[in-house]
């Protein structure tokens, strides 16, 4: 089931919804990897069809290392979507990152 969708936002800690979606409707289904972290919400957003995932669970129940990280991707690309950008928080790495500061990951470790 491809979709129209322009690109998708998976939210993190504190992200769990996109308050300004409109036109909204539920995608729920398991993959080969699983089940997603949260039913997928997909609406109108500035004039652009979004996906929307929480990463931990609408009532944020799952531990980061429990999150089915492959069962998510895959339920978005399912659903034709081909850009992703994912909202994290997470402790300080370094004291010139403090508060408010944002990094581009060019590094992943996938375990």
């Amino acid at each position: 089931m491809s979709l129209d969708i322009d690109f998708a936002v998976i939210g993190g800690t504190g992200l769990y919804a996109l308050d300004e979606l409109s036109d909204l409707a539920k995608h729920s289904a398991s993959n080969r990897f699983g089940t997603p972290s949260s039913a997928i919400t997909i609406g109108l957003w500035h004039g652009k069809r979004v996906a929307f995932l929480t990463r931990h669970g609408g009532d944020h129940s799952i531990a980061p290392h429990r999150v089915n990280y492959r069962a998510n991707i895959h339920a978005l690309k399912e659903l034709g979507v081909k850009k992703i950008v994912a909202v994290n928080a997470v402790g300080g790495i370094h004291q010139d990152m403090g508060p408010k500061a944002i990094s581009i990951c060019d590094q992943l470790i996938d375990y």
